[in-house]
C-alpha cells in the first residue's frame, strides 16, 4: 500500500539525512518498536512511503474507538522511544512529528493485536509551526462521554481479564477496568469477553459500562431415608465461601441456585453425618443421598434369621398375642356352711318327729328332710350345690336309714319278742 505526498507541500524536519536517521532507527530499535517507521521511497515530485500488505486503515478514517485505542498506543511508543533519546529530545520530537493523522495507519492482527505505522514522519505542514503531533488530533466533534469498562464476577472485579474491543485484544488493568477514553454519543461497538459478545452504545451520563460475566449453576439434592423420600431433611452446602442452608421437600429434593467457579472449585454437600464433594458444572450438578436411619439397621442384621410361622408358634400362642388382657375375675361367692352343732340339734328334732310319728312313709321323711336343707342352703335355683353340701346330704341319708333300720328292729322285738 502505497502512501504519497507533494515534496512541495511539506518540509522535512530531519533534513537531508533522513534515509541515515531510519538506518540508524532501524538498527537502534528492535522489534515492534522500529516496525513504527515506515521507509521512505523517493518518487518524483512525491514522497512516498510503502506499507507492506493491504488492510491498512488511516487515523483519521478509522472507526471511534479504535482511533483511541491508537492514539493511546501511540502515545505509550512514544514515551519509550524519547526516554531512549536522553537529552536529545529535539530530535525524538522531529522523528516523531507527522503531518496530521491521515499519515498514521492501523490494522489488527491475526490475533486481534493493533499495528501502527506512521508514514511522512519526520515532516511537517508549512503553515503548522513546530510540525504536527505524533498522537493526532485528540479532539472529537460532536458530544462525547469518556467511556470505562468494568468487567464482574460475582460482584467481584477481574484484573487482568481478557476482552475483545471491535475485533481487538485489551486486558483489564488491575481493578478489573478498561479505559477506553472520549467517544461520541450515540456510538456504538463490539465487546467480546470469553464467548459472551455483546453490542455496547455511548449514552450520555453513562460513561461508566459494568459487564457481569457471572455464570450462574444450578445443584440439586436427593434423598432417601429407609428406601423413601427424607422429607425434612437438613442439608449443608458450602462453595466458594458461601454457606448454605437448605431443606429437603416431600419429594425428599433441595435445589439452589450458586455462581460457578471459574477455577472449578469443590462443591461440599452434607446430611446428617453423610458427606459428598464434587466440582460444579453448568448447568446443573445433581448430589444422591441413600440413608438408613438406625432401627433399619438393626432390622437388616436380622433379615438373615428364618421367620416362624404361626403354625410353628402354635395357635394358642398366637391367640395369647392377639388377646387383649382380661380383667381379673371376682371370686365365687361359696354359699356359708351350715355350723355342724346346728345341724345336729336339727336332726335330732327330726328323729323325735319320726319316732312320735308312726311309721310314715320312708320316702316321704326323706324327702322332707332332704328338701328342707337343700332349700335353706341353696336359696338359688339355678346355682351349683357345692360339694360339702352334697357330702352332708349322704350323710343325713345315711343317718335316717340307720334310723329307720333300728326302729324296725325295736318294733320287731316288741311283737315278736
Amino acid at each position: 500500500m502505497n502512501i504519497k505526498i507533494k515534496s512541495t507541500g511539506v518540509s522535512c524536519l530531519v533534513g537531508d539525512d533522513y534515509d541515515r536517521v531510519y538506518t540508524a532507527l532501524k538498527k537502534q530499535f528492535g522489534g515492534g518498536d522500529e516496525q513504527l517507521f515506515t521507509e521512505r521511497i523517493p518518487g518524483h515530485e512525491y514522497l512516498q512511503w510503502e506499507l507492506p500488505g493491504d488492510g491498512w486503515i488511516s487515523l483519521s478514517e478509522g472507526d471511534p474507538l479504535l482511533a483511541q485505542e491508537v492514539r493511546q498506543e501511540l502515545l505509550n511508543r512514544k514515551k519509550d522511544i524519547s526516554q531512549r533519546f536522553g537529552d536529545n529530545q529535539a530530535m525524538a520530537q522531529k522523528i516523531l512529528s507527522v503531518p496530521d493523522d491521515s499519515y498514521v495507519y492501523y490494522k489488527p492482527d491475526a490475533e486481534g493485536h493493533l499495528q501502527i505505522r506512521l508514514t511522512a514522519w519526520g515532516y511537517r505542514y508549512p503553515e503548522r509551526v513546530g510540525g504536527g503531533s505524533a498522537i493526532g488530533i485528540n479532539s472529537i466533534k460532536g458530544d462525547s462521554e469518556h467511556v470505562r469498562i468494568s468487567l464482574m464476577y460475582n460482584n467481584k472485579p477481574l484484573p487482568g481479564k481478557e476482552l475483545f474491543l471491535n475485533g481487538f485484544k485489551r486486558f483489564t488493568d488491575s481493578k478489573g477496568v478498561y479505559d477506553i477514553g472520549e467517544l461520541p454519543i450515540g456510538y456504538q461497538f463490539e465487546l467480546k469477553v470469553g464467548d459472551k459478545l455483546q453490542k455496547v452504545r455511548v449514552e450520555s451520563g453513562q460513561g461508566d459500562i459494568q459487564i457481569d460475566l457471572t455464570i450462574d449453576t444450578t445443584v440439586d439434592v436427593k434423598a432417601t431415608l429407609d428406601n423413601h423420600p427424607y422429607v425434612g431433611a437438613n442439608v449443608s452446602l458450602s462453595y466458594m465461601g458461601l454457606q448454605l442452608q437448605l431443606t429437603t421437600d416431600s419429594d425428599g429434593k433441595a435445589t439452589t441456585s450458586v455462581p460457578l467457579d471459574p477455577d472449578n472449585g469443590i462443591c461440599s454437600v452434607s446430611i446428617d453425618n453423610e458427606q459428598q464433594h464434587l466440582p460444579l458444572s453448568h448447568p446443573l450438578t445433581v448430589f444422591t443421598f441413600n440413608l438408613s436411619s438406625p432401627e433399619d439397621l438393626k432390622e437388616d442384621i436380622k433379615e438373615d434369621e428364618p421367620l416362624q410361622t404361626p403354625n410353628e408358634i402354635g395357635e394358642d400362642e398366637v391367640t395369647d398375642e392377639l388377646k387383649e388382657p382380661e380383667l381379673e375375675k371376682a371370686p365365687e361367692q361359696i354359699p356359708e356352711e351350715v355350723p355342724e352343732e346346728h345341724e345336729e340339734e336339727e336332726q335330732e328334732e327330726k328323729q323325735e318327729e319320726e319316732e312320735q310319728e308312726e311309721q310314715k312313709d320312708e320316702e316321704e321323711q326323706i324327702e322332707e328332710v332332704q328338701e328342707e336343707p337343700l332349700e335353706e342352703e341353696l336359696p338359688l335355683k339355678d346355682e351349683p350345690k357345692s360339694k360339702s353340701s352334697f357330702i352332708w346330704e349322704i350323710l343325713v341319708a345315711l343317718l335316717l336309714l340307720l334310723l329307720v333300720v333300728m326302729t324296725y328292729t325295736l318294733c320287731y322285738g316288741l311283737l315278736f319278742g
